[in-house]
């Protein structure tokens, strides 16, 4: 009898290549978009890699590329998890960020039409520009959306 050989790729591990490089895409698209354009800072190693990025420009006054400073803060996380989860594991996480990280140094930084709206709701201002009537910030965005 033949042993069964096995595949290196199986149907389910391209699957999981498309869904990390999907994710990788969303992730970074977020990035240019929200947190850049809105002063935002994400969870995770994304939001300690905008706030070393702040620090650096506003006490350096140097500009960090995001990317690398994202695949730089991930090398540790990337080395443990070598060796307390697996292989496999890793080398999705490692195509997730890598993903991120190309994504983030080409994309440019666009703005949401609407975009403006939900961050003046945010600091405390009515959506027709003036300040909010009310100490409920909430107050003037469901004026505006009641019917």
């Amino acid at each position: 009898m033949k042993a069964k050989e096995e595949r290196f790729f199986t149907i389910r591990d391209v699957q999981r290549i498309l869904v990390c490089i999907a994710a990788g895409t969303v992730m970074a698209v977020n990035l240019r978009t929200f947190v850049h354009t809105g002063g935002l800072l994400p969870g995770g190693i994304a939001g300690l890699t905008v706030l070393v990025q702040g620090i650096f420009q506003r006490f350096v006054g140097m500009d960090v590329p995001y990317g690398r400073l994202y695949l730089a803060l991930n090398t540790f996380p990337i080395l443990l998890a070598v060796r307390k989860i697996g292989k496999k594991f890793t080398a999705y996480s490692c195509i997730t960020i890598g993903v991120v990280t190309i994504l983030t140094e080409i994309l440019p930084t666009t703005t949401p039409s609407d975009f403006h709206l939900w961050r003046d709701y945010q600091r405390g201002r009515d959506l027709d520009g003036a300040p909010g009537r009310s100490n409920d910030r909430r107050d003037g965005l469901c004026r505006h959306l009641s019917v």
